[in-house]
């Protein structure tokens, strides 16, 4: 028997550490049991591994061998775990489980293609529609063309012989006055020549030539001859392609047929811009412009009164819009008034014979020359654009009755 024997011991009771006591026995520190040491101990104490730093503390070492209910037995053996079993399938089974798989992920994703694909569809037959539509209406408009009669077809015997004998010494008139290099030249194709120099050489520095001969392709798209207002005039447009339409307006002078410059210029004693921002003093001038009704009504005392808002002769309709004036109110007893009321009575029912432009215009304005100026509100002290004078509900020279004798109405 051994003794002093070193090292733990587990009891065999409770499984607690137990040291050896000296006289052959151990004494369990937990249940304060004792038994006897076997007659050969071996050492259980695991030497650290010589690739591992030695611990710093006082670890208790166990011998699991000894440990009851199973020891070591517990952890059993490698050996002794049964191999996987793997079942043998052949390939048709294979196939099959695949098969039915991509059938169950197609499920999955069937409703989010079937949304998208309905929405293709959809946008896809849309898009189709309007082609189809726009289609149709392009061969409709090309076919009326084709057939709409022209404006000499349109025209009554007696209209038909004027327009043959007339039309083409206008059409010269205007292609010289287009092709001229310098405004003496254009002037001399115009009505009021003697008067033009000074004008033309102002609207040319702030404005370029909007036409030229090029522009005048084929017959005319509109032809009326006011031979009701005196002096009689012709009004002509023509289709200038991108440049837009070409209006023009002819005074027969001297036998000879002479373009309304004025008109085809639009032409204002001022400029607009300038006028309108108040620049450089400018508070007065004499303008060819659209007239637009804002409101109109009644006042107390059962006079009438209108807001109009004036607009430059642009042919763009967004930069016309944008360079408006405010409104501009109409009241009192003068005849201004009652002016601005007939311009913007219904023009349907006018009998033939008079200006018939105005049918080319939007709806909602009127043409006008009209004479304006800023003034010092008394009330605000403010200056405000007023309308001092409707001088014509067109846009034709004032004075074509003294052009032979050089007197003019406008500055």
């Amino acid at each position: 028997m051994i003794d002093k024997a070193r090292g733990i011991f587990i009891c065999p009771d409770c499984g607690g550490p137990s040291a050896a006591t000296g006289d052959g026995f151990a004494s369990c520190s937990e249940c304060q049991g004792k038994f006897e040491l076997p007659k050969k101990v071996e050492q259980k104490v695991l030497a650290p591994s010589p690739v591992l730093p030695a611990s710093s503390s006082n670890a208790i070492q166990r011998n699991i061998a000894l440990k009851p209910k199973g020891g070591a037995e517990q952890f059993g053996s490698v050996e002794k775990i049964p191999e996987p079993v793997v079942p043998t399938k052949d390939i048709e089974d294979v196939q099959r489980e695949r098969g039915e798989r991509r059938k169950r992920l197609k499920k999955k994703n069937q409703p989010a293609v079937k949304v998208y694909l309905g929405w293709g569809i959809l946008w896809l037959g849309a898009v189709a529609l309007v082609l189809f539509v726009v289609s149709n209406l392009q061969k409709q408009f090309a076919a009326n063309n084709k057939n709409a009669p022209t404006v000499e077809e349109r025209l009554s015997g007696e209209e038909r012989e004027f327009y043959k004998q007339e039309y083409p010494l206008i059409t010269r008139t205007f292609r010289n006055f287009l092709e001229a290099r310098s405004t003496s030249q254009m002037a001399e194709f115009a009505l009021k020549a003697n008067q033009l120099d000074r004008k033309m050489t102002r609207y040319f520095k702030e404005n370029s030539r909007k036409f030229s001969a090029s522009d005048l392709k084929g017959n005319p798209t509109f032809w009326n001859v006011a031979f009701e207002e005196s002096p009689g005039f012709v009004e002509v447009v023509w289709d200038g392609g991108k440049s837009g339409p070409v209006e023009a307006v002819f005074v027969k002078v001297d036998d000879s047929w002479v373009v309304d410059w004025e008109h085809f210029a639009r032409y204002s004693t001022e400029s607009w811009t300038v006028f309108r921002q108040r620049i450089g003093g400018t508070r007065k001038g004499v303008f060819r412009v659209y007239v637009e009704k804002v409101s109109e009504g009644e006042g107390s005392d059962f006079s009438q009164w209108l807001k109009v808002r004036i607009q430059p002769p642009y042919r763009n309709r967004e930069r016309r819009r944008r360079e408006a004036s405010q409104a501009i109110l109409l009241e009192g007893t003068d005849g201004i008034v009652s002016d601005f009321v007939h311009l913007f009575a219904d023009r349907e029912g006018q009998s033939e014979g008079y200006s018939e432009l105005w049918s080319r215009d939007p709806e909602e304005l009127r043409r006008a020359t009209v004479e304006l100026e800023w003034v010092q509100d008394p009330v605000t002290g403010e200056e405000r654009m007023v309308i001092q004078k409707l001088l014509s509900e067109h846009w034709r020279s004032l004075d074509v009755e003294n052009a032979a004798s050089g007197e003019s109405t406008e500055e």
